[in-house]
């Protein structure tokens, strides 16, 4: 809770932060805003730290077809792990994350330059209206990960797509190398995931056994 003069100041009020005289960002780094909503007739606000790299209060589609607001999600983007690397992880091993796409079209990794998303932990996507995540590679869910989709619309007009075209990997889930997959869930949104090789558009790499895959809602295409 941050108190505030409600009198001089407007709410939402976005705040930017300072550094101390003498210290500089790390090339890349944001900015740090915080965001405080004032209550009628008080001078105490609610605050929630964010940068350009978070989005608030996304609404999504449970498996239900309940609408709910998941309240902090870092925006996807096609930055690797590692500069000039083709990785990118999702998540964090034994922890809870959500994530959301608000992008008519973020492409990652191309015909000749195909990329691996890793997804480490509990991870939950949000497919925004209109958006559109295009993904020339494959996105990595092994058993003890999960991965849950879902969008903000009852259109579905979301859209995930995912093409591999090599070896024993699945495009969403197992890979040759560790061929089992992890837990995928498909609440909602528009999802195509499509492998040329002899691994499984959803589920398991060549050879290998799927984990748990739920589909609640959605537009689906795997093959």
């Amino acid at each position: 809770v941050v108190t505030i003069d409600s009198e001089s100041c407007p709410s939402p009020g976005i705040f930017k932060t300072t550094l101390p005289e003498g210290y500089v960002l790390a090339d890349g780094t944001n900015v740090l805003s915080l965001t405080v909503a004032l209550s009628a007739g008080s001078s105490e606000g609610t605050s929630s730290y964010a940068d350009s790299d978070t989005l608030t209060n996304v609404t999504y589609y449970d498996a239900d077809g309940t609408p709910k607001t998941c309240q902090s999600a870092t925006k996807v983007t096609n930055t690797p792990d590692v500069e000039g690397g083709n990785t990118i992880t999702w998540g964090k091993p034994g922890m809870t994350t959500w994530y959301a796409v608000n992008n008519s079209h973020l492409t990652i990794g191309d015909s000749a330059d195909k990329w691996t998303i890793y997804v480490k932990g509990d991870v939950h996507l949000i497919m925004m209206q209109g958006s559109w995540l295009c993904m020339t590679g494959r996105i990595e869910v092994l058993p003890g990960n999960s991965l849950t989709i879902y969008c903000d619309n009852t259109s579905n007009s979301g859209k995930l797509q995912a093409w591999y075209t090599q070896g024993g990997n699945a495009s969403i889930g197992g890979s040759a190398e560790s061929p089992d997959s992890g837990t995928i869930t498909i609440n909602s949104g528009s999802v195509s995931a499509s492998s040329s090789g002899s691994g499984a558009g959803i589920g398991s790499g060549e050879g290998g056994s799927a984990g748990d895959i739920t589909i609640n809602g959605g537009i689906i295409d795997a093959k």
